[in-house]
């Protein structure tokens, strides 16, 4: 039985072609999975980032109406003492005056 160089070389190509035909399909498949997977990374970071703006916007409002409401405060607080102390000096010196 003596087989010929072709045949060899198609026993050879028949024995190869699958191992190497799977090893291009895993190759292939995990770059596509890679690819995908970046892809969704990106997306849920641009996500969390839009997230993270929206709520620190919130955050920058609700610290704002804080200090402005805390302001208001203290500017009636300081009005009502001006009219206060404005008040016992006009009554002072009424007194000095009588």
């Amino acid at each position: 039985m003596d087989i010929s160089k072709e045949e060899k070389r198609l026993v050879l190509i028949i024995r190869y072609s699958l191992p190497i035909f799977i090893i291009f399909i895993t190759i292939l498949a995990s770059i596509l999975v890679t690819y995908e997977h970046k892809n969704n990374i990106q997306s849920e970071k641009e996500y969390i980032e839009n997230q993270y703006i929206i709520d620190q916007k919130e955050v920058i409002k609700a610290d704002l109406n804080r200090v402005y409401k805390y302001i208001d405060n203290k500017e009636k607080k300081t009005k009502e003492n001006l009219q206060i102390d404005l008040r016992n000096r006009v009554n002072n010196a009424y007194s000095i005056l009588n």
